[in-house]
């Protein structure tokens, strides 16, 4: 893994966590749904065992990454504001390219993109579904995005 690749998938890391830090806790101050018998987890919850599970190895790495890939889409089902389901989408897009899911990580990362005008993490949401178009063999996509992505946000550079 070269230092670009690597230095990457940092500022994706770095990016989750600060988003999800963002996000008010989905479901804080709601009492659980009667059909489920405990309540669901928090999107701040997800986040932090998002954080602590990639760091497992092996097959303990990837079984808890499936069950926070469980979590978020639980997330998703909840009551979420658009600031909150944008957190989430990228939270999903970050779980899903650790599990190398590459296309469905894209799919994520560009719906958490297209989350509002007043998303604040846009480009760093479709920063990282071009990161997942690279990593998933899509170079001729992934070159098309670039250029979208320089014209969509001129002042990152």
């Amino acid at each position: 893994m070269n230092g670009r690749v690597r230095g990457s998938q940092t500022l994706t890391v770095l990016a989750v966590a600060a988003l999800v830090a963002t996000a008010p806790a989905a479901h804080a101050g709601r009492a659980p749904r009667a059909s489920s018998s405990a309540a669901a987890p928090s999107l701040t919850e997800v986040g932090n065992g998002f954080e602590q599970n990639r760091l497992l190895a092996g097959a303990e790495r990837l079984a808890a990454l499936q069950q926070t890939q469980e979590s978020v889409a639980q997330v998703l089902h909840g009551g979420l504001d658009g600031e909150q389901r944008t957190a989430a989408r990228f939270l999903s897009g970050a779980v899903q390219y650790e599990l190398g899911n590459f296309g469905k990580a894209a799919e994520e990362f560009g719906q958490a993109a297209d989350g509002g005008d007043k998303n604040a993490f846009a480009d760093d949401a479709a920063f990282a579904a071009i990161q997942a178009l690279e990593a998933d063999g899509r170079d001729g996509e992934a070159a098309r995005e670039w250029t979208k992505w320089e014209k969509r946000f001129p002042r990152v550079r």
